[in-house]
């Protein structure tokens, strides 16, 4: 879960919007990433549209998108001593 701020046509929880030439107020949201497997994407985009709902504007919106690659630094980097040797 990572917190987010942005603006869109919701006013959030009570708040309102503000913007001046050199302000602009944005407000607080929650950004929930989900990696799994296709078979599970509708129910997972169900439950939460489901979960989230509340008939009002600001309800939130849902990206679904492929993750083409997935790389484990662990397994994928070069320890720093490997590094030093091979570049003499």
């Amino acid at each position: 879960m990572v917190e987010a701020r942005g603006r869109g046509r919701g006013r959030g929880a009570g708040g309102t919007y503000v913007a001046s030439q050199y302000d602009l107020a944005y407000q607080r949201h929650i950004r929930i990433e989900i990696v799994c497997r296709a078979a599970a994407v509708d129910l997972i985009v169900r439950t939460l549209a489901d979960a989230g709902w509340t008939g009002r504007r600001g309800d939130g919106v849902i990206f679904v998108s492929a993750v083409e690659r997935i790389v484990r630094i662990r397994e994928a980097g070069t320890p720093a001593a490997e590094m030093r040797e091979g570049a003499r």
